[in-house]
């Protein structure tokens, strides 16, 4: 009895602190038809997300959560435990998000994790605060995951009081209650979080050689998945001698240490900015026998940093099915490759650029 209603008490505050899904009523012919309301924007002109939705505006951020159970509550028993939360991915009006939760050692437990959508919908009650509780006060709090400037709320069942962020809206820091308390643990923040949406320079259809415009490399991890086995190398790419007529590209293959292959000298190639250098800068192109799809643009967390890209769906030549995250300001840029489902063949990542 006692194991049970700490469960449900630490299952209430994640539903609570996530509420990255809802449950649905499936559709029934007889149930009466009804309009849908036109929501309100959840971009603006630019095709930028507002900021009410700035927690779900990069794909890769992840935050953890820490819920200690009140060892005086009904139930006496006391589970500390973990739960993170990843963005997945951006669409044009809601982003995915996966839930998992973690052992006292904050590794995977043996659970699946959990995908759910959260709407873009400012009118949502996650964005304008917790259903049933009134706001109290603006105040600023620390826990682990660092300090955030919030908007605490009171009066909710079993004297619960609730501290959302007003920075990152929808961000449960802090919540308490009889049986315990929950708070953010860790919190991935990025530059752009307070950076303004920049116009592109660009016009739509103009060609784009800005990534080769200036001295610059930026090195690619690739890994391949062979009977079980994972095998990394490396290619560097470095902008030489650019000119306002084009430049000279230098790629140079790496092995599992970042050293040069003796077999494979790197290769120079003169990249002319013109229609004679546009492959360098093309996404993925539709053939007779492969249909690329572009799936949406969103920005990206990477190890060089967070970047804006453009995501396509296509078949290689080998016939693996291949997700890319293309630079949308960097065109030629590969930021992300996944081959196969979810990248189990493999994988390509952006893991440096200065």
């Amino acid at each position: 009895m006692r194991l049970t209603i700490a469960i449900a008490c630490a299952t209430a505050a994640l539903l609570l602190t996530c509420q990255v899904y809802a449950q649905i009523k499936p559709k029934d012919e007889n149930d009466p038809k009804r309009e849908k309301k036109a929501g309100k924007p959840c971009r603006d002109e630019d095709g930028n997300l507002l900021p009410t939705f700035k927690l779900y505006e990069v794909a890769g951020r992840k935050w953890t959560v820490k819920r200690v159970t009140n060892p005086n509550a009904p139930g006496g028993d006391r589970f500390d435990m973990y739960f993170c939360f990843e963005v997945l991915a951006v669409h044009e009006d809601r982003a995915t998000v996966r839930q998992s939760a973690l052992d006292q050692a904050k590794k995977p437990t043996k659970d699946n994790p959990i995908d759910g959508d959260v709407k873009f919908d400012a009118d949502n009650a996650k964005f304008t605060g917790p259903p049933g509780m009134q706001k109290s006060r603006d105040e600023s709090i620390t826990v682990p995951a660092g300090k955030f400037d919030c908007t605490a709320f009171v009066g909710g069942l079993d004297n619960a009081k609730t501290w959302v962020s007003k920075d990152y809206p929808g961000l449960v820091v802090r919540h308490t209650d009889d049986y315990g308390t929950t708070e953010v643990f860790e919190f991935e923040r990025f530059d752009t979080d307070k950076e303004k949406p920049k116009k592109r320079g660009i016009k739509e259809g103009e060609q784009d050689f800005s990534l080769y415009k200036t001295k610059k490399s930026w090195l690619l991890q690739t890994t391949l998945v062979k009977g079980g086995q994972k095998y990394i190398s490396y290619t560097r790419y470095e902008v030489l001698k650019s000119t306002a007529a084009g430049c000279e590209l230098k790629i140079t293959e790496l092995d599992s240490n970042k050293k040069p292959f003796k077999d494979k000298p790197a290769q120079t190639t003169p990249l002319p900015f013109s229609t004679e250098g546009a492959a360098f800068i093309d996404p993925p192109i539709s053939t007779q026998n492969n249909r690329v799809e572009k799936l949406r643009s969103e920005k990206r967390k990477t190890a060089a940093g967070v970047i804006l890209c453009d995501v396509y769906s296509y078949r290689d030549e080998a016939g693996n099915e291949v997700t890319l995250w293309f630079g949308r300001d960097l065109p030629g840029l590969t930021v992300r490759k996944l081959i196969g489902d979810g990248g189990k063949d493999g994988s390509v990542e952006l893991v440096e650029i200065k």
